[in-house]
């Protein structure tokens, strides 16, 4: 089972990193740790400048002045390889535009940019397949669709309500993705607390989604081929 979710990852029908960030004003986007420019983190394919940087948790909006971005980095010479590094990373960085806008997350399940492809009961049928029962195979109640396996479902519904107890915040009283991300933007509360917010919804949204495919992957097997 496990062999095979990797695989679907690999075969690129399952995207690797599905949180992306519309950038707007910058100020919730974690520079080095979210996936707000290219397809993973910055960390990821700067790694060498990434472990070179005194902090490591700072926001877009932090480093970028004016036009310009100013980082703080350990030592004042960070070599040759390092230097090389940066000049690609501040040529992938003249292509960002900041605005006025709060920052957007996008909960994106395949490399085609939309999470309607996820192989739910309710998809596969907008896409052509034939399925008897549109029931949820998680809980056996309700229309097996992204909202409800997100959100609506028992398991998940009670873990957002335990997270929410955990947090101090309600999250258990959304049912959509967009719905929780409308609260999230307009939540009162500064970039500090935002960040950490951000990355425990991402979290949960990340192990629910592993739980309900590992689940129900028998079903992408046989759609799809894979093994």
């Amino acid at each position: 089972m496990v062999n095979s979710y990797v695989t679907a990852q690999n075969s690129g029908l399952i995207t690797k990193n599905p949180i992306r960030v519309k950038i707007g004003n910058g100020r919730t986007t974690r520079f080095w740790h979210d996936t707000w420019l290219g397809e993973q983190p910055l960390r990821c394919h700067f790694n060498r400048l990434f472990h070179l940087d005194v902090d490591l948790n700072f926001c877009v909006a932090d480093i970028r002045h004016n036009e310009y971005w100013n980082w703080n980095w350990q030592r004042h010479n960070i070599g040759g390889r390092n230097e090389r590094a940066l000049v690609d990373l501040i040529d992938m960085l003249g292509n960002v535009n900041c605005s006025h806008e709060v920052d957007t997350r996008t909960w994106v399940i395949s490399n085609s940019g939309s999470y309607s492809v996820l192989p739910t009961h309710f998809n596969l049928i907008n896409r052509g397949v034939h399925i008897e029962d549109l029931g949820c195979p998680l809980c056996n109640h309700g229309v097996e669709h992204i909202n409800h396996t997100f959100f609506k479902f028992v398991v998940a519904n009670e873990i957002w309500r335990k997270v929410g107890l955990w947090t101090n915040v309600g999250l258990n009283g959304y049912d959509s993705w967009n719905n929780l991300m409308d609260w999230y933007e307009h939540w009162d509360a500064n970039g500090a607390c935002k960040i950490k917010l951000y990355s425990t919804i991402t979290s949960v949204l990340w192990l629910i989604w592993r739980f309900g495919m590992e689940l129900s992957f028998r079903l992408i097997v046989k759609v799809f081929g894979i093994l």
